[in-house]
C-alpha cells in the first residue's frame, strides 16, 4: 500500500476510535460478522505486515461505523416484500415504484413468532454499482444496505430514527461532525454530516412525512461513487412503511426458549453465493445460529460466511447449517436432539425466490 493510503486508513481508524458508540440503529452483530469475514480473507491474502495492518484498519472501521441502472430497480436479494405499507410515511406514488432493498428501524424488536426479518424502509432508485441489496433486523434495530459485488465496492445504508427530537450531532470527538445544509428531500429539511479533518463519514439526513428522521450513510468505494446528486436521488426514492421480508426457510415446532435475536439476508461481497441468510437465536444465554444459502462450491478467495464447524444438510439445492457460536449447547437444544434435531425442524422453500415465505417461525 502507498504512504497516502496508509495515512488515510490510519485517519479513518482514529476517527472511528474517537467517535461515540454507534446508535441503536446500527446492526452490530451483522457488522461484526461481515468484518470478521473480511479480516479472514485479507489475512489469507496478506503479504507482510502492511497488508495485515490494512485489514485490521478496514475491519475496525466496519465494526464501529454505522451503518441498477438509470431508473427504479428491483430487489435482487431478497425478493421484494409483498406486504402493503401501513404507515403515513408511504409516498403517494409508492405503488408506481419498483421496490428495492428494505429495512431500518432502530427500535424494532424481533417478534416471538412470524417473520424475524421486518423492515420499515426500502430503496427505490439505486445507481448502477448497487448490484445487491440486503436486510438486517434484530436487537440492534433494522437496516437496509445496498452495494457492489466485491470487497472494495461502495456500500450504502438506509436507516430510520425513532420518533422524537432531531438526532444528535457528534461534536465532542477528535473529529467532530460538521452539519451543513442540503437541498430538501421531497420538499423537507435535509442536511449533510461530515467529519472535520477526516475522510470518514459522509451522511445525508432528512425529515420524513411522519416527522421521523431518515439517514443515508456510505462507506467504501471511491468518492466519485457518491456524488451529492446520487445520494439525494436515492433519498428521494426511498419509501417508508411496514414489510416482512420473505426468507427461503421456515421452522416447524420451535420451542419457546428459541427466541430470534438477529436476522439478515444479503448478497455477500467476493463470494460465489448469490445470497446468504442467517437467523440467530438466543437460548439460555447462548447464541444458536441457523444459516441457509445456495449449495455452491466456494472458489479461491471467497468470503468465509457463517459459523465455524457447523452441522449441515443439503436439500432442494440449498445448504442449511446450524451451530452454537459461544460455548456448549444449551439444554433446550439438547432436548431437540442437538444441532441435527434443530435442523430437522427447518423446512426450505427452494431456490425460487417466488416461493419464499414470511411465516418463518411456526411454533
Amino acid at each position: 500500500m502507498t504512504a497516502d493510503e496508509h495515512r488515510d486508513l490510519t485517519e479513518r481508524l482514529v476517527a472511528v476510535a474517537d467517535a461515540p458508540a454507534p446508535s441503536v440503529g446500527f446492526d452490530t452483530a451483522w457488522a461484526v460478522r461481515q468484518g470478521r469475514a473480511r479480516l479472514r480473507r485479507r489475512r489469507r491474502a496478506s503479504i507482510g505486515g502492511a497488508a495485515v495492518l490494512t485489514a485490521a484498519v478496514l475491519t475496525g472501521t466496519l465494526l464501529l461505523e454505522p451503518g441498477a441502472g438509470d431508473g427504479p430497480v428491483g430487489s435482487p436479494v431478497p425478493v421484494a416484500p409483498a406486504a402493503t405499507p401501513t404507515t403515513a410515511d408511504t409516498p403517494a406514488d409508492s405503488a408506481a415504484r419498483t421496490p428495492g432493498a428494505a429495512g431500518a428501524s432502530p427500535t424494532a424488536v424481533p417478534p416471538a413468532v412470524g417473520d424475524p426479518l421486518a423492515s420499515e424502509v426500502r430503496f427505490g432508485w439505486l445507481p448502477a454499482w448497487a448490484a445487491g441489496v440486503g436486510y438486517q433486523a434484530g436487537t440492534h434495530g433494522q437496516a437496509a444496505t445496498a452495494g457492489g459485488g466485491n470487497d472494495h465496492s461502495p456500500m450504502i445504508r438506509l436507516s430510520l430514527f425513532p420518533a422524537g427530537p432531531e438526532p444528535a450531532v457528534d461534536s465532542t470527538s477528535a473529529f467532530p461532525q460538521v452539519k451543513s445544509p442540503a437541498p430538501p428531500v421531497d420538499g423537507r429539511t435535509a442536511y449533510w454530516l461530515t467529519r472535520q479533518g477526516s475522510a470518514g463519514d459522509h451522511i445525508l439526513r432528512w425529515l420524513t412525512p411522519s416527522g421521523r428522521w431518515a439517514q443515508l450513510y456510505w462507506w467504501g468505494g471511491k468518492p466519485a461513487d457518491y456524488s451529492d446528486e446520487t445520494l439525494l436521488r436515492i433519498a428521494a426514492g426511498a419509501s417508508f412503511g411496514a414489510w416482512d421480508v420473505p426468507l427461503p426457510l421456515w421452522f416447524a415446532g420451535l420451542t419457546e426458549p428459541f427466541r430470534p435475536e438477529n436476522s439478515s439476508i444479503g448478497r455477500p461481497a467476493n463470494s460465489a453465493l448469490p445470497w446468504f441468510a442467517e437467523i440467530e437465536f438466543r437460548v439460555e444465554g447462548r447464541t444458536v445460529e441457523v444459516t441457509v444459502s445456495p449449495d455452491v462450491e466456494p472458489v479461491p478467495g471467497d468470503t468465509v460466511l457463517g459459523p465455524a464447524s457447523p452441522t449441515c444438510r443439503t436439500e432442494q439445492g440449498l445448504k442449511v447449517c446450524a451451530a452454537v457460536s459461544d460455548g456448549a449447547a444449551p439444554a433446550a437444544l439438547e432436548q431437540l436432539g442437538g444441532l441435527n434435531g434443530l435442523l430437522g425442524l427447518v423446512r426450505v422453500t427452494g431456490l425460487d425466490e417466488g416461493t419464499w415465505t414470511t411465516d418463518v417461525l411456526r411454533r
